[in-house]
């Protein structure tokens, strides 16, 4: 294990250096502490305003409805830890030039996993500990609750959401190894699949109103509110026996350790089996569009670019089946898969990193490059975004929403590629995508609960007026990390 720990502090410490090369000054760390310190805070103001008709149906003192908040922060906690591991594996290789370079060292298989998994696992830990608290921390400070009670609660919610991980890792390395030992095509792609379907149909399974809200005075072992007891036991939210509490602390002890069991498998390195989509189409001679044809290329080319639709289209296929959309999810949903479609951008400078020299030795203008990316990320978001729309057909699907949907693809698409170039997604860095896909929730989640805190209450000149100083801010801002990554990085 000190290897493990030696290989996941040289992770930690690339990390550290892609933060350097953009935060370089004690003048920029300050404004990016006060401008995340801002967001977070407003942010949290915004979810209380959401949340808090919610909170106090569960904060009304009795021992019912403090029993039914836990089950609902553990439930919560879980749904968005397996949701962030499933995102946050789609978006990293399965190999990069530091695992190459420590297969030439005296290292196991198993030391190089486990100092892979640890840093993996701790972004995730800290992102869904970070969405617990702006849900739920400011309701439960506004109404008195006992520091103690907080402290635990977030103790047993850290640990269910290590449970839940570790859980979907082994479960995964398992699909992985056999998929690799079949001989299959694209492992990863069909692994996650695999584990998304397994997580949708066990979720759907498991989830029942009625038996949750019974389960208060008979606990019925549920995956989702499993480590429950180690929280309602001791603040006399539940009456049980020894053995319950020692079976629970089992579960947990056994979940965390799978994932280490499960490293221990043969795990070869993926063989890379290119893919060749639209090889038969010559590149034109056009600057422009010889540049945004590569960017195209590449972008569906991309194994996670695979992944992530493969993945989308799963979900969809699964929901479309098993439930039957309201009104409200129509007017939602589109704009939710606007943006999921445009997750491609955010590899966008990762996959052309080593092209940037070439364009600089041949003088290529700022102008042109970025133009001819941001083309070829749209055409691409946009045929994804049709396919997506195929699953969702019906009448509530007004052309105003399909506007909005278009501008909502391309303010993710600004989004994800001025992140995705800030701190890039590469193969020479290792998990850059999860520190990256983090930094950008830390940004996402608390202006989700701001925007619909506020922007309701706008007219309507004022909401295009906003609306066109936001684009602009952000076209200018990715169009001016293109200029800095050409020109001097």
């Amino acid at each position: 294990m000190k290897k493990s720990f030696k290989i996941c502090k040289i992770v930690l410490k690339m990390w550290l250096k892609e933060f350097a090369k953009v935060i370089n000054s004690y003048q920029k760390l300050i404004l990016l502490v006060f401008f995340l310190g801002s967001i977070l805070f407003v942010g949290a103001y915004g979810s209380y305003q959401l949340t808090s008709p919610i909170m106090e149906t569960f904060l009304q003192g009795n021992h019912e409805s403090l029993t039914l908040l836990v089950f609902a922060a553990l439930m919560n906690t879980s749904v968005i830890s397996v949701a962030l591991y499933i995102a946050f594996k789609t978006i990293t290789p399965e190999q990069d030039r530091l695992s190459t370079q420590l297969n030439w060292f005296p290292l196991s298989k198993f030391d190089i996993q486990v100092g892979y998994y640890l840093p993996f696992v701790a972004m995730i830990t800290f992102t869904t500990l970070l969405f617990t608290s702006i849900m739920m921390l400011p309701s439960l400070l506004v109404h008195g609750i006992d520091i103690g009670f907080i402290g635990w609660l977030y103790a047993v919610i850290l640990l269910q959401t290590l449970m839940i991980v570790s859980l979907a890792h082994a479960t995964y390395t398992i699909l992985y190894v056999s998929m690799k030992k079949v001989g299959l095509p694209l492992p990863k792609s069909l692994s996650l699949f695999a584990l998304t379907a397994i997580c949708v149909i066990l979720g759907l399974s498991l989830f029942d109103l009625n038996e949750i809200t019974t389960a208060a005075t008979n606990f019925d072992y549920k995956l989702f509110y499993l480590l429950a007891p180690l929280f309602l036991v001791v603040f006399d939210l539940m009456v049980t026996s020894p053995s319950m509490i020692f079976a629970v602390t089992g579960v947990l002890l056994l979940a965390v350790a799978i994932p280490f069991i499960t490293m221990l498998l043969p795990y070869n390195q993926p063989e890379k089996r290119q893919v060749t989509l639209l090889s038969s189409v010559e590149g034109p001679k056009n600057k422009y569009l010889a540049l945004m044809m590569k960017e195209l290329k590449t972008a569906i080319r991309h194994e996670e670019t695979i992944s992530t639709f493969v993945m989308i289209v799963t979900l969809l296929l699964i929901a479309v089946i098993s439930f039957e959309f309201t009104p409200t999810v129509y007017a939602i949903l589109p704009y939710f898969l606007a943006a999921l479609a445009s997750l491609h951008a955010l590899q966008s400078y990762g996959n052309d990193v080593h092209m940037f020299p070439l364009y600089r030795f041949y003088a290529l203008e700022t102008r042109v490059v970025f133009g001819a990316k941001l083309s070829a990320l749209v055409a691409v978001a946009l045929f994804q975004l049709i396919v997506f729309f195929l699953f969702i057909v019906s009448p509530y699907l007004t052309v105003n929403m399909l506007l909005i949907c278009v501008a909502v693809l391309l303010t993710a698409s600004l989004i994800l590629y001025a992140i995705g170039s800030i701190i890039p997604i590469n193969k020479d860095n290792p998990l850059t995508g999860v520190f990256s896909f983090a930094s950008l929730l830390v940004f996402v989640i608390p202006m989700f609960f701001i925007i619909n805190t506020f922007f309701p209450n706008l007219s309507l000149g004022v909401k295009i007026g906003i609306i066109i100083v936001f684009e602009s801010i952000l076209l200018y801002l990715a169009f001016y990390v293109t200029k800095w990554r050409l020109h001097y990085v």
